[in-house]
């Protein structure tokens, strides 16, 4: 189970009002989090971010200077979220669903933009066959023009790192990369090349090395040392090319300027720093065999639920209505015809299916 440290004030900022670590624990509760613990933790900087987290008691000197700089200087909140709950890996997920639990908000919904002139505009990645001997699958996204404060940059690394250590297993399943567009030149070429044949100046050196010779670099790195087994063994090793040949290898191209990211796997919850929040530009994937995809695909899916079935499961008696109000609470979107024991369920974009709970 992922354990997150959010900054309290943010946090109570966003939900409208102030908590007591008993009012918060009570919210946590009833929504289905586990408030783990409310603790004093150093106020990094972006740069510490990007590296480990190196926790420290603050200081009033740590928390004057941590102030001037825009970064986190109140008592974080340790959470729990539940293990399938992705979209609660950060604050500005924790605050959205919060919001919609305790009636303050609707559910969020997410807008697919496409650029002027429509589909073929669109910025293409071209698959290659022999992807499928290492990471078959790609998906990827643009947000257009991002608004990053110091504290926004340093969550949205933050929940990569997350999403890597959760549902990407480590990255065995899933690697996610971050790339200012504004620095790179589509259309893009998703390869998988022999490493020897992959050559490029990796981040925070100067010479170019081959794929092979960072294996041997970093084997003694000790945040970087634990990934090398997922493809050191491999024929073929994944790399993404832009139309001037250039790696996309480097996540720290991202800065606070940054207006254009693309993400090559998306997280919709920073669509909110776009300065038309909540749309995502879709990317076309086009596979070695000719056929097409758009991704992302963030539209919902409807389900059909039963209250009598529900309630035969959790030895409650709810009536359609009151389900209905409970999964609206856990950010889903439900219709009862009058009369009938269905309810038709819209899940929308990251939403998830939690039990219902019956809250005083």
């Amino acid at each position: 189970m992922p354990t997150i440290a959010v900054d309290k004030a943010d946090l109570f900022e966003r939900l409208g009002r102030e908590y007591t670590t008993e009012e918060f624990d009570r919210l946590c509760f009833e929504y289905g989090l586990e408030l783990d613990e409310d603790v004093c933790i150093f106020g990094l900087t972006v740069s510490d971010l990007l590296g480990p987290n190196d926790a420290r008691s603050q200081t009033t000197e740590d928390v004057d200077e941590a102030i001037k700089k825009g970064l986190p200087a109140e008592r974080p909140v340790r959470e729990h979220p539940p293990d399938i709950s992705y979209d609660l890996l950060c604050l500005e997920g924790i605050s959205r669903v919060l919001k919609v639990f305790l009636g303050k908000a609707e559910s969020q919904k997410y807008s697919i933009v496409y650029p002027p002139g429509g589909e073929k505009n669109l910025i293409t990645v071209h698959v290659h066959p022999d992807t499928k001997r290492v990471r078959p699958l790609f998906a990827c996204a643009v947000l257009r023009n991002l608004k990053f404060t110091p504290r926004s940059y340093a969550s949205f690394i933050d929940l990569q790192d997350k999403l890597h250590q959760n549902i990407g297993r480590r990255r065995w399943l899933v690697s996610i990369g971050t790339h200012d567009l504004d620095t790179i030149e589509p259309p893009f070429r998703y390869e998988a090349r022999d490493p020897e044949a992959i050559k490029f100046v990796p981040l925070m050196k100067k010479e170019e090395y081959t794929a092979k010779e960072l294996m041997s670099i970093y084997e003694n790195d000790k945040h970087l040392a634990k990934y090398l087994p997922i493809i050191r063994d491999a024929s073929v090793y994944p790399i993404i090319y832009d139309q001037q040949d250039r790696v996309l290898s480097s996540l720290r191209l991202l800065t606070l300027n940054t207006l254009q990211i693309v993400v090559n796997m998306v997280s919709t919850m920073f669509s909110e720093y776009c300065e038309e929040p909540f749309t995502i530009e879709p990317c076309k994937i086009v596979f070695p065999d000719g056929s097409t995809r758009i991704s992302p695909d963030i539209a919902p899916r409807t389900v059909i639920a039963r209250a009598s079935y529900i309630n035969s499961c959790t030895s409650l008696s709810l009536s359609t209505t009151s389900i209905a109000e409970l999964l609206t609470r856990m950010s889903h979107v439900p219709t009862v015809s009058p009369g009938s024991d269905e309810i038709t369920v819209t899940v929308l974009a990251l939403a998830r299916i939690f039990s219902t709970r019956s809250t005083s």
